[in-house]
């Protein structure tokens, strides 16, 4: 089903606004890991960091693709998004995994 609207820009955008948003959790797990000396939200950072530019470029890539190329596209999307859902899990269990050790001692009294 074709979109004759503006669908590779919104696909695009959707990609870039992703990209962005990672790039801000990205930051804020290097603050996080400098301050706490926590290797386990530096290797979130890296890997988010790492991920969002991959998103940026897709983003970017997307709105540049014909219509009559949408078949190409679907499945290296599909791929990307299962990578980008991933690496986001990998990333909140490593920040639990850091986040945990410090917590426990308040909550146990």
């Amino acid at each position: 089903m074709k979109d004759p609207g503006l669908q590779r820009e919104r696909t695009g955008l959707a990609w870039s606004r992703t990209g962005f948003v990672m790039i801000l959790v990205a930051l804020l797990s290097v603050r996080g890991g400098v301050a706490h000396a926590s290797t386990a939200q530096l290797v979130a950072a890296f890997l988010l960091s790492g991920t969002s530019g991959v998103l940026l470029y897709r983003g970017h890539q997307r709105s540049r693709y014909d219509d009559d190329r949408d078949d190409v596209v679907a499945v290296p999307s599909r791929r990307l998004a299962m990578f980008t859902g991933s690496v986001v899990l990998t990333a909140a269990l490593l920040h639990a995994a850091s986040v945990l050790p410090r917590l426990l001692p308040a909550l146990g009294g």
